[in-house]
């Protein structure tokens, strides 16, 4: 990959969150064989795309799974996401490897799937598309709306769309800083956004930064916009920043598409996700193929640590 960026995050990673860089390379030039192969033209989206974003550590992953594994949707999983400039072959090559067999553990590893078939995030998909190349891209996301082929993007949404058949799934943190535009061009768009309690958001990104980094100060989760400000505070002040300005950057994008989203909590999805799948069937106008366990196990912090003192 040429990322410079994010291979320089990579390869701060340690123990089991080590990146085989040499694997990544391999994909990207797979992926750029293959993207010639395929005409994604004249595709027309008929059903709606089901978005899913939150800060970081706030339940996106768990939600996700519950939609894509009760829901009657289609969705990129651990196979088709390798194939992230050529979607259509992934998502042939999966069907061919798994048929209907798909299931989840409701099981993830701070925001990786378990599972082959679990859903993926799809990040160098949106790298592509959203055009995050430098540093800067990553904390200013929008800055390249007028450069973005917005009439390609269309086809290939529309082509996987297509390909499935249904109403598509997927996690749309990176595309958050574009909600307003990607509405405007898919048209047929849900946004759920998951809340989570901010004490718990904050000290679970703590230990991502210590369990993928064997410190507390490497950065770890998405970068908000005052990314070059902040990073010069202690760990903890940083952390308080990255997510009061992402929550405020989120407010921001959702009030410009309030009668597209979705508002849930994360207590509600652990506490009653049958009512969540309702809701959303509701909203989405999508069948429910079966129900998920009647509860999950809600994760909290505030029996293990200290207060974090989540106030700005």
């Amino acid at each position: 990959m040429s990322n410079e960026f994010l291979q320089k995050e990579q390869r701060a990673r340690k123990g089991d969150y080590t990146v085989d860089l040499d694997s990544i390379n391999f994909l990207s030039s797979l992926n750029r064989i293959l993207q010639k192969e395929i005409d994604y033209k004249d595709k027309k989206i008929r059903k709606p795309f089901i978005f899913v974003l939150g800060l970081p550590r706030s339940g996106t992953t768990l939600l996700t799974q519950l939609l894509c594994d009760c829901l009657d949707v289609g969705y990129i999983d651990n196979i088709a996401a390798r194939f992230w400039l050529a979607p259509l072959i992934g998502i042939k090559l999966s069907k061919a490897i798994l048929g209907n067999k798909r299931k989840t553990k409701y099981e993830s590893d701070f925001g990786e799937t378990i599972c082959i078939s679990d859903p993926h995030e799809f990040t160098y998909f949106w790298h592509y598309w959203l055009m995050m190349k430098e540093e800067q891209d990553f904390y200013c996301k929008d800055l390249h709306i007028d450069e973005i082929n917005w009439k390609d993007f269309y086809q290939t949404m529309a082509s996987i769309q297509n390909e499935f058949d249904k109403p598509i799934v997927m996690k749309g943190i990176l595309s958050a800083y574009y909600m307003k535009k990607i509405t405007e061009v898919l048209d047929n768009v849900i946004w759920i956004y998951i809340e989570r309690n901010l004490h718990d958001v904050c000290w679970s990104i703590l230990e991502a930064r210590k369990r993928h980094y064997n410190s507390f100060k490497e950065w770890w989760g998405t970068l908000p916009p005052n990314y070059l400000e902040i990073i010069k505070l202690s760990p903890l002040k940083q952390i308080k920043e990255q997510v009061y300005s992402l929550r405020d950057v989120y407010d921001k994008k959702i009030k410009q598409v309030q009668p597209k989203t979705i508002c849930i909590s994360y207590k509600d999805v652990c506490d009653n996700p049958k009512l969540i799948l309702g809701r959303i069937k509701e909203k989405c106008n999508v069948d429910i193929l079966k129900y998920p366990p009647s509860s999950f196990k809600m994760n909290t912090y505030s029996d293990k640590f200290g207060e974090f003192n989540a106030d700005r």
